[in-house]
């Protein structure tokens, strides 16, 4: 049999186990290891020591102090903008840790070492864990505290000691944290203060270098510069100029060419007078002569040709105004990095010294919280120890042994059924026989309906018939049946061993089995003798 096979059988008879099978031929046994096991259980539950328990139970402050409001992002960033909650969670682990509580465990284990035939803890998490128990009453900030141990003075003792450890690290923590505070806000005002004068003086440097007057808006927390109202001022003047001059160009010769004088800014031209002046004459004459007057013509034309002459002189004057703008706007402009920069050199000092008086402000408030008189958490219930044990639970020791019965007993037997090896299962049988199942017998008449499905379906009178009982013998009353019939029905050699080799030479090869007296062992050898010597097996009939 190659491996696959056998890993396929394993597999088949994980899924075709008799369980019921197993524990109705192992009944006895199971019997007496569950009574094993209960009077063991039993015992160990009688030798346990009593266990005794009190608690206490102690408020945290819910109030959020100034050192909570005021503790930098640097200094604290666990707990910074976190919720109450988490606070007190973070609260109760260090609660929790030996930080606080080694007192306490250096007590018990001195206590104990001082007992004779009494075990002191391993160490401060093995105590922790089996003795002691801190947690939060839902949506409160109630802390419970409880303990428990064989001895009830013991017990007493420890709470008493705990409680008091607990409100002594609400004034150690609160000092601690003060010193640590102060400390850190007088290291920072000093590094802030070094940062404000250097930034101040790389701004005045800078400013002396580009010729930049600064105007510190301290309201508004942003800065102008001077330069740049003028710059502002110059390009609006330029893009005025641009506008007149594209105007000025669209006029065209019958145009009144007098209404862009006015953006002359005070400069007066002779010839806007000259014009001024001939406009009245034509308006005057007009009503006297005609168009076609020769001296009413010379009038008109004179007014064009002065009309001309100021829209070349306005041109001219507003080009001048332009390249005088555009020379004072390069005067005054800086590049733009510059302008930049500078901002940002009076951003930063800025920014530096608010940041310089949040220190100085938070310093003066903490030496004032400083000045406070401590508030411990305070007790809403004295250490108690309770009036009966808590321990060791009777149910929980019966839970435990009857789930210890019902795991080991069946084990037990189970092991016991599989080493025997032996197989009490047809099912099981047909994971180590590959052949066809003629027919199961319970009895005399199943016999014979096999005998005669073998005497239809596979013999005849001119072959030799070999039949292997596998753990059978001659004398079993249904094997005496089958050879009855067949040499009453067909006339053909039989042969009936235990022994594989003598049936090898037969022209029909059949096994016989019968449950509960064959092993797993001896089918595995009959498979393998098969392969070994390239036989067939015909079929197989199956003796319950």
């Amino acid at each position: 049999m190659n491996l696959d096979n056998q890993k396929s059988i394993l597999d088949s008879e994980i899924f075709n186990i008799d369980y019921f099978g197993i524990f109705k031929r192992n009944k006895r046994l199971f019997f007496l290891s569950s009574v094993t096991i209960f009077i063991f259980g039993a015992f160990i539950h009688l030798r346990k020591k009593p266990i005794w328990g009190g608690e206490f139970q102690i408020v945290i402050s819910e109030k959020p102090s100034l050192l909570d409001k005021k503790i930098p992002k640097d200094f604290k960033p666990d707990l910074l903008g976190s919720s109450f909650n988490q606070k007190l969670k973070t609260e109760i682990k260090i609660l929790e840790s030996p930080s606080v509580l080694l007192p306490v465990y250096e007590y018990v284990r001195n206590y104990k070492n001082s007992l004779k035939n009494i075990k002191a803890p391993i160490n401060y998490s093995d105590w922790f864990s089996k003795n002691l128990s801190v947690a939060l009453t839902r949506n409160t900030a109630v802390l419970n505290v409880k303990y428990q141990d064989n001895d009830k003075t013991l017990v007493e003792n420890v709470l008493n000691l705990i409680a008091s450890e607990y409100q002594s690290y609400t004034y150690r923590d609160r000092e601690k944290k003060i010193k640590n505070l102060m400390k850190y806000f007088d290291d920072q005002i000093q590094i802030y203060k070094i940062k404000v004068n250097n930034s101040y003086k790389d701004a005045q440097e800078y400013a002396l270098k580009w010729d930049l007057i600064e105007n510190p808006n301290t309201a508004e927390n942003q800065v102008s510069i001077r330069n740049e109202q003028l710059i502002f001022t110059y390009k609006n003047r330029i893009k005025q100029l641009e506008e007149l001059l594209n105007e000025i160009k669209k006029i065209g010769s019958n145009e009144d060419i007098l209404n862009y004088a006015s953006s002359l800014e005070g400069k007066e031209l002779k010839t806007s007078f000259l014009l001024e002046s001939i406009n009245q004459e034509i308006d005057d004459k007009k009503y006297i002569y005609t168009n076609n007057d020769k001296e009413f013509k010379n009038l008109l034309l004179k007014r064009d040709r002065l009309r001309n002459l100021l829209k070349i002189q306005i041109t001219n004057y507003l080009k001048s105004q332009l390249e005088f703008s555009k020379a004072s706007l390069k005067s005054v402009s800086r590049p733009a990095d510059v302008i930049i920069k500078y901002k940002e050199f009076l951003r930063n000092a800025f920014n530096q010294s608010l940041i310089l008086t949040s220190l100085e402000n938070d310093r003066y408030a903490l030496s004032l919280e400083k000045a406070k008189e401590n508030e411990r958490w305070a007790l809403i219930s004295k250490p108690k120890v309770l009036d009966t044990k808590i321990g060791p639970s009777k149910l929980s020791s019966l839970i435990v042994t009857f789930f210890t019965i019902f795991i080991v007993s069946p084990l037990i037997i189970f092991i016991k059924d599989r080493k025997s090896g032996i197989i009490y299962s047809n099912n099981e049988l047909k994971n180590y026989l590959d052949m066809d199942l003629i027919g199961i017998s319970n009895g005399i008449e199943e016999i014979n309906l096999i005998s005669y499905k073998l005497i239809k379906k596979y013999i005849r009178s001119d072959i030799t018939i070999g039949f292997f009982m596998a753990g059978l013998t001659n004398n079993n009353l249904e094997i005496k049946k089958m050879k009855s019939y067949l040499k009453e029905n067909i006339n053909s050699d039989f042969i009936f061993s235990n022994k594989l080799e003598e049936i090898l030479n037969c022209d029909k090869k059949f096994i016989v089995t019968q449950t509960g007296e064959i092993t797993r062992k001896e089918l595995i050898k009959f498979n393998s003798d098969i392969n070994i010597n390239d036989s067939e097996i015909n079929g197989w009939i199956a003796i319950v």
